[in-house]
């Protein structure tokens, strides 16, 4: 049993590691929802907006996702700079 299912909310202050949301335009995540998930990560969260993709950005925009995620790859901290 996995236990009592907690909120985001709850979750999302616990983070300890870099972390990012990608957020599809015609997804369910709202800008003002990216912006308040961003609010609750200590350190902030980095937030990358796919034009034009929905549910499935790797089906939607395979492009764009891919060099979202290398962008943000290569500006992330390595190693000994990364956040306690």
């Amino acid at each position: 049993m996995w236990g009592p299912r907690r909120l985001l909310g709850e979750l999302l202050p616990l983070l300890t590691c870099p972390a990012a949301l990608f957020r599809c335009e015609k997804g369910l995540v709202t800008r003002e929802m990216a912006v308040e998930m961003a609010g609750l990560v200590p350190g902030g969260l980095h937030v990358v907006d796919l034009p034009d993709a929905g549910h499935h950005p790797m089906l939607d925009q395979p492009l764009a996702l891919v060099t979202g995620i290398r962008t943000l790859l290569a500006f992330w901290p390595h190693g000994a700079d990364r956040r306690p």
